[in-house]
């Protein structure tokens, strides 16, 4: 080519370039694009792309002869003449790279390409400085642009590296361009699923809150797997309570670690988020379930409220990709805030709900007391009342004091099996005076064994306080409920203990105004009747009455004899 013509064919390549780069679609298929026509333009066997990641150099694109063989390679920061570049943020010019000791063969030997001559320009970023009295300008170095052999045969020029460098400049723009472009739209796609999150979780029921959550956090993360884990009331162990995935191989009851076991216990022991890249040589991961074996890479995060942790919420197996990136870490992390407040909002509505369910039953359970009359009465009420306070239980048993011996018995229940109710009869042996010093106590638990196919069933203890003595206990199947409700469940106790009270009391009022209204019958019978024999009579009949007996009779002493002669006698039917 002429020289016109040389300068005419740049200016064409030059244009189509700059049009490239003003409007720049695809990232990788803008610098395919550019990259073709720098391998046009200058005439040469081969030009390439690379990009900073990772710590690497990663060709992105190339141009000329076997670039589909280049593309998987990557180099070392400082490796080769491309590395150099970028290690020192200069443009390398080399004629002859056989002469060049920082020449990497490698690539050259494994694909039987040969390279003769070269040029190496940084593709650089001026960045802000970090004191904003420095004066020097700063640069980010994110990869290499490389021409190779040009075809004719001749070295490259002097205006080939300024012009090179030229498109090297306008090229670094574009891509971090894009690249802030690209951060600032999944930005965008993280707040608008953090808000489509927030929206979503309005609700206060805890199982449909961590239902929403699962799906939207691995749908935005690109996962897999989502699991949220919540601690149990006792702090020891983590209980998977929802996931997205409706793989069969999946037993949630297999999934449950204890504090400091695999990844999930590790995350509430320290409450430090945990990435792990390679699940299958990681000792912190823990196989316990069958489907462990499909899982790659997680990321996990604990769940906080006022600093307390209340769960885990942890990710599986990054689609498309082999690992989860920081960004991720810090995007779970803002969805972890929002479902920790979810699910301590949806734990104290279900709080609430439980109080005024537990204060209504407690109305209720007042109201039928004092209509009751009859022992048996009151006692139904409070069993049905314990029920509605406790709904979780499985069994209520009100245990009085017999008469006779002292000892408790079973008088009313509902929801324990003939079995446990032998067991309670037989075994609980409770100091009823130390019982009645507290508002509850779990003492049941150690005494009593209701055993099952599964586990002890636990079993708590509230005592019927007396004016002057306990006079028996309403036994609950359940774990030691909130504080708020032991104090509603004591005030049952105490008003059932009134209840009983005032009913005995009332059955003993009427006994003695019986027994005064039978001994003024008599005593009327006597003194107006003149006949014996029916004032005998009379007396037996009243005494049988009087006594709700069978029968009764009525002997006469024979001073003559000294027998006793039987005079009257009465009997039912």
């Amino acid at each position: 080519l002429s020289e016109r013509d040389q300068r005419l064919a740049e200016s064409a390549a030059l244009d189509q370039i700059g049009t490239l780069l003003a409007s720049p679609g695809d990232l990788v298929d803008t610098l395919d694009a550019i990259i073709r026509r720098v391998n046009t333009l200058f005439q040469v066997e081969a030009a390439s792309l690379m990009l900073v990641e990772n710590g690497f150099l990663h060709f992105k694109v190339a141009a000329g002869t076997q670039i589909e063989e280049i593309k998987p390679y990557s180099l070392e920061i400082g490796q080769g003449i491309a590395g150099w570049a970028v290690k020192h943020n200069q443009t390398v010019h080399v004629k002859d790279v056989t002469a060049d000791p920082r020449h990497y063969p490698g690539i050259d030997q494994t694909i039987s390409f040969g390279t003769r001559s070269l040029i190496a320009v940084p593709l650089r970023i001026a960045e802000r400085p970090d004191d904003a009295d420095q004066q020097s300008r700063q640069e980010r170095v994110i990869g290499v642009i490389e021409i190779i052999n040009r075809v004719d045969g001749r070295p490259f020029t002097h205006y080939d590296e300024v012009l090179l460098e030229f498109i090297a400049s306008s090229a670094a723009i574009v891509i971090e361009n894009v690249r802030l472009f690209n951060q600032l739209q999944r930005r965008l796609s993280e707040m608008s699923a953090l808000l489509d999150t927030s929206r979503a979780v309005t609700t206060l029921e805890l199982q449909a809150v961590l239902d929403t959550i699962v799906e939207h956090v691995s749908t935005t993360l690109d996962a897999e797997l989502a699991f949220v884990y919540l601690l149990d009331d006792k702090g020891q162990r983590l209980v998977p309570r929802a996931t997205n995935s409706n793989l069969q191989a999946i037993n949630l009851d297999q999934m449950v670690f204890g504090v400091g076991q695999g990844t999930v216990g590790k995350i509430a022991e320290t409450g430090q988020a945990l990435h792990i890249d390679d699940a299958e040589s990681d000792p912190r991961f823990l196989r316990i379930a069958p489907f462990s074996d499909r899982v790659k890479c997680t990321l996990g995060v604990p769940l906080l409220v006022q600093g307390k942790l209340i769960g885990v919420l942890e990710v599986a197996n990054k689609q498309n990709q082999k690992q989860f990136t920081p960004a991720d870490e810090e995007l779970l992390s803002a969805f972890a805030g929002q479902v920790a407040l979810a699910i301590h909002n949806a734990r104290l509505y279900r709080e609430i709900e439980r109080r005024v369910e537990a204060l209504a039953a407690l109305g209720r359970a007042s109201a039928a007391i004092n209509r009751a009359m009859r022992l048996d009465e009151i006692l139904d009420s409070a069993v049905e009342a314990a029920i509605a306070m406790l709904p979780s239980n499985q069994g209520v048993a009100l245990m009085l004091q017999a008469a006779h011996n002292g000892e408790l018995r079973v008088v009313a229940q509902q929801g324990f099996d003939q079995g446990a109710l032998d067991t309670l009869r037989s075994s609980t042996t409770v100091d009823l005076e130390n019982q009645g010093s507290s508002l509850i106590s779990d003492s049941l638990a150690h005494d009593v064994g209701i055993v099952d196919t599964q586990d002890p069933v636990p079993l708590i203890g509230v005592p019927l306080r007396g004016r002057e003595q306990v006079l028996g206990l309403i036994v609950l199947g359940t774990t030691t409920p909130p504080q708020e409700t032991s104090r509603l469940l004591q005030t049952l106790g105490d008003m059932v203990a009134i209840a009983i009270e005032k009913t005995r009391l009332h059955e003993e009022t009427s006994r003695r105004l019986a027994e005064v209204s039978t001994l003024y019958t008599l005593a009327n019978q006597i003194t107006t009747v003149l006949d014996l024999d029916r004032i005998l009579d009379t007396t037996v009949t009243i005494i049988n009455r009087a006594l709700d007996c069978q029968g009764s009779c009525l002997y006469l002493h024979d001073r003559q004899t000294g027998e006793l002669t039987l005079k009257a006698s009465s009997s039912r039917g």
